[in-house]
């Protein structure tokens, strides 16, 4: 399954606003579609790197920075197939997006995910409660994932602002909300 084409300016603009916005429903998906791709698209490699951070941590497996779309309204923001006009660009910035520290807090928010669907989400624990066929109930859970205790992303970086943001709250207030 692929996503809908999304602006990695959006997906960003939206965590940095610190509520959620139109674009964040071209990424919405469930736990069922995987293996899940988001497609993305933009102009400014390092608010695309962002962007796939922030997917990577949402539980997306693939994330597709899109070079190909020719559609006008893309190529005129130098996004998609535009992005072909700048080749050394393309080469310079084609790794930015994941590195270790981004593969390791991808792996942590993936065991949270998993926490959440073995103690919270209610299908999950019908199907485990009402004896289900417990390897058919586990295999939406994804396949690699990293355990820590307390573990608090580096001040400053793009994983500290995407724990802020995805920290329980009111949605309706805006205010978080204490456990």
């Amino acid at each position: 399954m692929m996503t809908e084409f999304t602006s990695s300016h959006g997906i960003v603009a939206s965590i940095k606003a610190h509520k959620p916005t139109r674009t964040f429903r071209y990424l919405a998906f469930e736990p069922e579609e995987h293996p899940i791709s988001a497609q993305l698209f933009g102009s400014d490699p390092h608010v695309m790197a962002d962007a796939a951070r922030i997917c990577e941590d949402l539980g997306f497996d693939i994330v597709d920075i899109n070079f190909g779309c020719p559609v006008n309204k893309v190529v005129k923001c130098n996004g998609g197939s535009g992005l072909l006009r700048d080749l050394p660009l393309v080469e310079r910035h084609a790794s930015d997006a994941f590195g270790e520290r981004e593969r390791s807090f991808q792996l942590m928010r993936r065991g949270r995910y998993v926490e959440f669907n073995l103690i919270y989400d209610r299908g999950t624990h019908f199907g485990l409660q009402s004896g289900g066929r417990t390897e058919s109930i586990l295999m939406s859970l994804p396949p690699l994932v990293r355990w820590a205790y307390n573990e608090q992303p580096e001040p400053g970086s793009p994983e500290e602002q995407l724990a802020a943001y995805l920290r329980p709250r009111d949605w309706l207030g805006s205010e978080p909300l204490e456990l």
